[in-house]
């Protein structure tokens, strides 16, 4: 892995930073609490539950770089290339703390590469 270093690594300093507090967080969280409704009015899904929320975050966390890297890509098969992974929804949170580390190490190596 390349050192950080400037304004880039700066923002994957920070963002590690947000992702360690989020999983110091959710360490507290009961597995059964996952599933439980929180917001039964809310009209968007991902937001009704825990595992919600952690799955979209985890997702958009793979979508914010994969569009960086079609950005920057002169490929022509694109999609193909980099493809947008599928929500997955987990039922424990050391499952969802493993994700969070993939999806900063796919970040990290994306951005510094």
């Amino acid at each position: 892995m390349k050192e950080r270093t400037g304004a880039r690594g700066a923002l994957l300093d920070e963002y590690e930073a947000a992702l360690k507090d989020l999983k110091k967080t959710v360490k507290k969280i009961s597995d059964e609490d996952l599933t439980k409704i929180l917001d039964r009015k809310t009209k968007d899904e991902n937001c009704r539950t825990i595992q919600n929320i952690l799955s979209h975050v985890i997702i958009c966390g793979y979508y914010n770089v994969i569009r960086i890297l079609r950005h920057k890509s002169s490929s022509k098969n694109i999609e193909e290339k980099f493809p947008f992974p599928q929500l997955v929804k987990l039922n424990k949170i050391s499952e969802y703390n493993k994700a969070i580390d993939e999806m900063f190490a796919f970040t990290e190596k994306s951005i510094l590469n």
